[in-house]
């Protein structure tokens, strides 16, 4: 079995957890040679930009909400889960509904 540093025995199942980890970080090292790449198995993929006035800001915004579309998870932005431009929409069509009206579901809706 293996041992930790203070001499506490390891969980079977976390034991399968570090294997997970070095068979992930193993294929990462894996991958920049292939690549014929060094640094990190990341590293050039993501970059950190400053958003420096409201025009970059809403184009970042934008660039973000519009990410399923691009990736074919979702036909409009608006159909798209866990994303700022369906909480905006949502949220604009709650406002546009008269006061006293009750949401209706989707079954409602479609008969």
């Amino acid at each position: 079995m293996a041992r930790q540093a203070r001499g506490e025995y390891l969980d079977p199942k976390q034991v399968q957890v570090v294997h997970g980890i070095q068979r992930c970080v193993r294929q990462a090292y894996l991958c920049d040679e292939d690549d014929q790449t060094s640094g990190r198995f990341w590293q050039g993929r993501f970059k950190a930009v400053p958003l420096l006035d409201e025009v970059s800001l809403l184009a970042c915004a934008a660039y973000v909400d519009l990410n399923p579309v691009r990736a074919a998870l979702a036909e409009l932005p608006e159909l798209s889960d866990y994303t700022g431009a369906k909480d905006r929409i949502d949220d604009l069509h709650e406002r546009a509904r008269p006061r006293g009206s009750k949401k209706r579901g989707l079954i409602a809706s479609a008969l």
